[in-house]
């Protein structure tokens, strides 16, 4: 086909598909295999996955996409000896043009493993087939995500005693970003350090690219102001901000630049006259306020004198002035990171399900937009009333259920005598999104189930995970949900804090845990962005998620996700861990990578 040859695979994988769905038999499954073959060299391991499970016929023998498709499925089945096997049983027959292909799953099995060396050995045997920087600095990229991965995740990263120096190296800076990862400014002085160490390592010329070039300009101001609402209607937010952020300041003590630090109560006060009493007593940087109407109030005022980072954002026709960034644990982010996850499962056709409230129109929107963005197609929503307990009626519109029973008592008066009738729900959608707190949807869920529509996945936001392991959870069983690393990540670092903080404090970690790791995230923040001629530039692993900055100022968060399984939860992946660049075997280079594990 020209378009394959042409190395525009993706065309021509939908070409291939097309044909297939208007065939039978084996013409239909030699159209399957070259649509597979073809989602794989355009970089779609998991599409071409999908598509390979429709064949119905026997797969062919010795053909190495297919059995590099049949390793990368034991890794989603998280089996990496399988895997392992699998490319050890093919390892003579792959060709040069498939060998970073192939070296790439290696790393993944070994990583999945938990094995750094070997992780380290594939990756950097796939590095010397390359040519030229950008696929070689990529794929350096690669190798530092799978490494952060597994530090993540709590593997050891020890170099063994004849580990030679680029496995070293590369171990040395993993352990370095482990034990400062939460402190930008000491990570600074590791990295100098390790630079010193390893002078000749291949990691060294990209340093200033994983770690991002404003780190030699990484410093505190002398002194921080932190302005909250310690008292009356937001109370409870301001406190578990301020202690999240407290915990930071503690934690910073070997830190030689650690600024003084007061903090200013908002709670009857004008937001801009405590603005300027903390400009006044000093403040070079300002954290804070927390409410909507006191940030609103500081533009309007123009507020200046010192960076600002706001705890919420402005709206979105209200412009932020350059020395004002904008923080904030939006809902959005969340049902944008559900369409995200729904796409990367090449689920295209959605409903969703809302409450009648501002809070659902603006999930609603986020989520649409992103899900249109990427493709998908939101064929239908409903809203309901979240005052309510019995959600027959805007599930049976949502599933066109009363389209069935019509068709049904339509079909029974021609018939004169009344038929037997199970009613059948819409066939053109692939999921449900429903916006709902915890609550809502341990009754929303079951109903949704009992209204035929077990078998379609559900993706949330965080509000359908209270945190409390106290209650059940079996009815919100099989949800997909995208939170703060804070409230669902398996690192154990983040567990042991995690852990230790509802030991202290039970209920108000039950209540306000994702604004305690807000107060964690604003102080570790500030060097990133005071000082700095490109604030943010690379994104930092924070405790509601990876922070980047966007235009306008305003910090996005990248989430991680969980799912609800037998009522426990389930940490999920990040997202593209399987979906890279394979190899076109007419190609004389390797393909440019052009995704990498988050």
């Amino acid at each position: 086909m020209r378009d394959a040859a042409a190395g525009r695979h993706d065309r021509a994988a939908r070409t291939w598909e097309r044909l297939a769905s208007t065939s039978t038999g084996p013409r239909r499954d030699a159209y399957l295999l070259d649509a597979s073959r073809a989602w794989f060299n355009h970089g779609q391991a998991m599409k071409s996955l999908t598509v390979l499970r429709k064949v119905r016929g026997e797969l062919p023998k010795n053909d190495v996409v297919i059995d590099m498709l049949l390793a990368t499925e034991s890794l989603v089945a998280n089996n990496p000896t399988q895997a392992l096997q699998r490319l050890d049983s093919i390892a003579p027959r792959v060709s040069d043009p498939y060998q970073p292909a192939y070296l790439e799953l290696r790393a993944r099995a070994h990583a999945m493993a938990g094995d750094a060396v070997k992780l380290i050995q594939a990756l950097s045997a796939r590095g010397a087939l390359m040519s030229g920087d950008a696929n070689i600095s990529a794929n350096h990229r690669l190798l530092w995500r799978s490494l952060r991965e597994l530090s993540r995740k709590g593997h050891p990263l020890e170099a063994p005693v004849d580990a030679n120096a680029n496995v070293a190296g590369w171990l040395a800076l993993a352990n370095h970003y482990r034990n400062y990862r939460r402190n930008p400014v000491g990570l600074r002085q590791q990295l100098a350090d390790w630079q010193l160490a390893y002078p000749e390592h291949h990691a060294t010329v990209i340093t200033r690219d994983l770690f991002g070039p404003g780190i030699d300009e990484l410093d505190f101001p002398s002194k921080v102001a932190l302005l909250l609402p310690l008292d009356g209607r937001f109370s409870s937010a301001g406190i578990a901000v301020r202690d999240g952020f407290l915990a930071a300041y503690m934690d910073d003590t070997d830190n030689a630049r650690r600024p003084v630090l007061s903090i200013y109560d908002t709670t009857s006060r004008d937001a801009t006259d405590v603005f300027k009493e903390a400009i006044s007593d000093g403040a070079q940087f300002v954290v804070g306020p927390l409410v909507k109407s006191s940030v609103e109030k500081l533009v309007s005022d123009n507020a200046n004198g010192a960076m600002i980072l706001a705890l919420n954002y402005l709206p979105g026709d209200l412009p932020a002035p350059s020395h004002l960034f904008q923080f904030s644990l939006a809902p959005e982010h969340e049902a944008a990171e559900a369409a995200r996850r729904a796409l990367a499962q090449d689920l295209t056709r959605a409903v969703a399900l809302v409450p009648d409230t501002d809070w659902g129109a603006r999930v609603l929107a986020s989520f649409a937009s992103e899900y249109e963005r990427g493709g998908g197609i939101l064929i239908d929503h409903q809203g309901y009333n979240p005052g309510e307990k019995d959600f027959r009626m805007p599930i049976t519109q949502l599933l066109n259920l009363n389209s069935s029973r019509a068709r049904h008592r339509r079909v029974s008066s021609l018939a004169g005598e009344e038929l037997e009738f199970e009613p059948r729900r819409r066939q053109d959608t692939q999921l449900v999104f429903l916006a709902a707190n915890a609550d809502q949807g341990r009754l929303l869920r079951p109903q949704l189930n009992f209204h035929y529509a077990n078998d379609l996945p559900v993706f949330a936001t965080s509000a359908i995970f209270d945190n409390d392991t106290t209650r059940n959870r079996k009815d919100l069983d099989g949800i997909v949900f995208a939170d703060a690393p804070w409230m669902i990540s398996d690192d154990p670092l983040v567990i042991a804090d995690r852990q230790l903080l509802t030991q202290y404090w039970p209920n108000r970690m039950k209540r306000s845990a994702r604004l305690y790791a807000m107060g964690i995230d604003a102080y570790q923040l500030i060097p990133l962005l005071f000082a700095q001629r490109r604030p943010l530039e690379t994104s930092w692993p924070g405790m509601t998620g990876v922070l980047s900055l966007e235009p306008g100022n305003r910090i996005t968060r990248g989430l991680e996700a969980a799912q609800i399984k037998n009522g426990t939860l389930h940490y999920l992946p990040p997202l593209d861990e399987f979906d890279e660049p394979g190899m076109d075997p007419a190609d004389s280079e390797p393909v440019v990578l052009q995704k990498s594990l988050q």
